[in-house]
């Protein structure tokens, strides 16, 4: 599995009940047919508030990798 996937699943699994959490994922992460899987174990594990697209130069000139900020609270 690529690292960002084992980094959300790491991520869920620290917080606490209630907990929330920011992450800056790959917009083919929340947009990829093929990774829908993931999609739907994160809404198992928490509900999520807000997806807020980033524009492509947020991270230039480290990488033109279009980013989304990945906003979830733990439901436990």
């Amino acid at each position: 599995m690529p690292p960002e996937q084992l980094f959300i699943e790491r991520c869920l699994y620290c917080l606490r009940p209630g907990g929330r959490l920011a992450i800056v994922l790959p917009d083919s992460i929340l947009s990829n047919p093929g990774l829908a899987f993931i999609r739907r174990w994160v809404l198992k594990k928490a509900r999520v508030v807000a997806s807020v697209d980033l524009p492509q130069v947020t991270f230039e000139p480290y990488t033109g990798t279009q980013t989304s900020i990945l906003l979830c609270k733990e439901d436990r």
